[in-house]
């Protein structure tokens, strides 16, 4: 049986030991809600040091209950600020914007003794990249 876990990939063999240290995954690879399969790719993607493994740890249940009502508290509110942003007054922020660096461009190029080539002023007359248009 030694001689079997020496020929196994290094990489199978850090996610058994994974594994080892999260016995929830092999509850819920034995109810059938995930598969070994599923568990090994996303392991393998997102590394075994990401928040998402937290709630399948040793630790005491309550703790990741936790958490995880945490985490998803702060999701809430990123959801909620996104759903509140006002599109029109972030169109008008990213136009000063723009024209503050418009502006701040302009002070460089006096104050360094250049002068816009035509194609710099080509470019500045071009229409901002940061309009949005309701849909």
């Amino acid at each position: 049986m030694c001689a079997k876990r020496k020929d196994l990939h290094p990489s199978v063999q850090a996610f058994k030991e994974f594994v080892r240290k999260h016995p929830q995954l092999i509850v819920d690879v034995r109810e059938g809600r995930r598969t070994w399969q599923t568990l090994y790719e996303e392991w393998y993607l997102i590394g075994d040091d990401d928040l998402a493994w937290a709630k399948f740890s040793s630790r005491d249940e309550e703790e990741a209950e936790k958490e995880a009502k945490e985490e998803n508290k702060t999701l809430g509110q990123i959801m909620s600020f996104f759903q509140n942003l006002d599109m029109d007054q972030v169109q008008g922020q990213l136009n000063n914007f723009n024209h503050m660096l418009g502006n701040l461009q302009q002070l460089v190029g006096i104050f360094t003794g250049s002068s816009p080539t035509n194609n710099e002023t080509k470019k500045a007359a071009k229409p901002n990249p940061f309009s949005f248009q309701k849909d």
